[in-house]
């Protein structure tokens, strides 16, 4: 019984005696919701003997399309600040490539072209990062589609396509959005 008393006599003393400060519910109304979403943007690996067309003759480039669908949200079209593109390429061909990333609407329309991204032969771990702020860029909201061209390097000599060579390139986007609850 004494310890029941002893334990309320604390309690009573700790509610009265403890700080407090007046709760400012308008806080919630000043709060920046600043979610990042990565998500991985296209992946392709090809070898030499697929840059030679039907006939034998070796073409200089290989073109890459994907859907990119992500602004259909309007939680992302509308509060998106900031996009992150981002590469990792291993080329084990002996010569280099040019890696041209363009974001297209539904009509092919150019709305925005990275920066080339220069690979030399032999580069096993090309890494490659390009931020876009939107608001120098707002029509980039507009895409739908990513098309990456890959340029080989005209050295004069064609490639064995029998080669098991490859060319790797993965990417993925980092989107910041910045909303207000």
């Amino acid at each position: 019984m004494k310890s029941i008393l002893r334990i309320s006599i604390i309690c009573c003393f700790l509610v009265f005696n403890s700080c407090y400060e007046e709760l400012d519910f308008d806080q919630i109304n000043e709060y920046i919701y600043k979610p990042v979403i990565t998500s991985s943007l296209t992946f392709f690996s090809v070898v030499p003997g697929q840059f030679f067309n039907a006939a034998g003759v070796q073409e200089t480039s290989i073109t890459s399309e994907s859907d990119f669908r992500v602004f259909e949200d309007s939680f992302v079209k509308n509060d998106i600040v900031k996009i992150d593109f981002n590469t990792l390429i291993k080329n084990e061909f002996d010569r280099g490539f040019t890696i041209n990333v363009s974001f297209l609407d539904d009509n092919n329309t150019l709305l925005y072209q990275f920066t080339s991204i220069v690979i030399p032969a032999g580069d096993l771990e090309n890494t490659f990062t390009e931020e876009v702020f939107i608001s120098t860029n707002p029509a980039i909201v507009n895409t739908t589609k990513v098309r990456i061209r890959a340029e080989l390097e005209d050295t004069g000599t064609n490639m064995n396509p029998n080669d098991t060579n490859e060319f790797e390139l993965k990417s993925s986007v980092i989107l910041y959005i910045e909303s207000e609850l």
